[in-house]
């Protein structure tokens, strides 16, 4: 028998062939093992969190200006593999009298798009994004062709500053939903520290040049800390005994503002107002009901519970609830 220029004997084989068939075969029975999480859907809709990466719909993002980022290249388009979305664009004249090339209708076919995502990579601006809505069952499939620009939507303008007029300017950036606090984010996330820095381009003697020596150093501005939203667990007795209670409950994190560890939850807990003894178990990220145990109580015993908390990516704090 010869295998990929290896000669096995019958025996050898037939080794060989169970070892890689185990060896495939190790993720599957790995899953099968896993605890299996049921979602109640549709009765927790409202709490029902679709994980980070799912692509739901796609929309393009406006701000409360009605602005959008898209000025109709149509890179998109192109790097659609499914001709999904449709680009139109018309051409103005500016003040200045510059022919300009504007968003006039993007059209997105929800029900041809096989959700690859390779207009949002190929997007320079990043003015369109998967959301996590998955509820796209319709009885009239025209219904599955949606307008993303709203009426009467218009790109976010370059704006020329004149210092001389004004010296408070509102800059705003759209944040995207955490992470988790071990991963490195590469976009706008929720939970991180930023700093931005300026480039300017000023004519401060009017003689319709740019200048070349200012300013010697680009603005920058101070560390900004964007806060991650409260993650809540919302929980109840169940049951108890003598020397435990049981809770249910729900976890809404949609920052993942938890700290997790192998996608488990660490509840901690001490026993008694001055003991310093922790105890601690694991409770799932899951949008239905569950439940877990404290035990090693006490009658008319007081115990304080506490879990772990990440408002920022590189660190967390101990948090009581």
């Amino acid at each position: 028998m010869e295998y990929k220029d290896k000669k096995y004997t019958y025996l050898g084989g037939l080794v060989h062939g169970i070892s890689t068939l185990a060896t495939g075969m190790k993720t599957s029975i790995k899953v099968y093992f896993r605890k299996k999480v049921t979602e109640q859907y549709p009765e927790n809709r409202k709490e029902l969190k679709m994980f980070d990466r799912f692509r739901g719909t796609l929309n393009m993002p406006h701000n409360e200006n009605n602005e959008h980022r898209c000025v109709a290249c149509g890179l998109c388009q192109m790097a659609c593999p499914n001709d999904t979305i449709k680009v139109t664009g018309e051409t103005i004249e500016t003040e200045d009298g510059k022919k300009k090339k504007i968003l006039a209708k993007y059209e997105y076919d929800l029900g041809s798009c096989i959700f690859c995502q390779l207009c949002v990579n190929a997007c320079p601006h990043d003015a369109i994004t998967f959301d996590q809505n998955f509820e796209h069952a319709v009885f009239d499939r025209t219904k599955l062709v949606l307008q993303l620009n709203r009426p009467g939507s218009k790109v976010i303008e370059k704006k020329t500053i004149n210092f001389a007029e004004e010296e408070n300017y509102t800059i705003y950036f759209f944040l995207k939903d955490g992470t988790d606090y071990n991963t490195v984010d590469t976009e706008l996330r929720r939970g991180n520290n930023y700093t931005f820095s300026i480039d300017l381009s000023l004519d401060t003697n009017n003689d319709k040049e740019i200048d070349t020596n200012y300013p010697s150093k680009k603005p920058t501005s101070e560390t900004i800390t964007s806060i991650k939203e409260e993650p809540k667990i919302k929980m109840y007795i169940d049951s108890s005994t003598s020397n435990s209670i049981t809770y249910k409950y729900i976890v809404v994190d949609y920052d993942n503002a938890l700290v997790k560890e192998e996608d488990k939850y660490l509840i901690h807990y001490t026993v008694g107002e001055d003991s310093t003894e922790e105890y601690t178990t694991e409770i799932s990220n899951t949008a239905s009901m569950e439940t877990f145990t404290l035990s090693n109580l006490t009658n008319e015993t007081i115990y304080n519970i506490y879990y772990n908390k990440a408002n920022m990516a590189e660190k967390y704090g101990k948090r009581s609830c």
